[in-house]
């Protein structure tokens, strides 16, 4: 497995939370993100194919 790589990748991530408090102790967070890379020229990857990912 080949992990070189030349460059710099430039991203954009931005993201969301929420939390649900049950009882002094327990308590849910649910958060989703996005994120853009911008391409730079970079040898192929999942970040130059797919450029805009997100998550829940």
């Amino acid at each position: 497995m080949n992990l070189e790589y030349q460059g710099v990748l430039f991203a954009a991530n931005a993201g969301l939370g929420i939390e649900y408090i049950f009882y002094n102790q327990t308590a849910v967070f649910l958060d989703s993100s996005v994120s853009y890379y911008f391409g730079c020229n970079q040898s192929k990857s999942i970040r130059t194919e797919q450029t805009l990912m997100y998550s829940l």
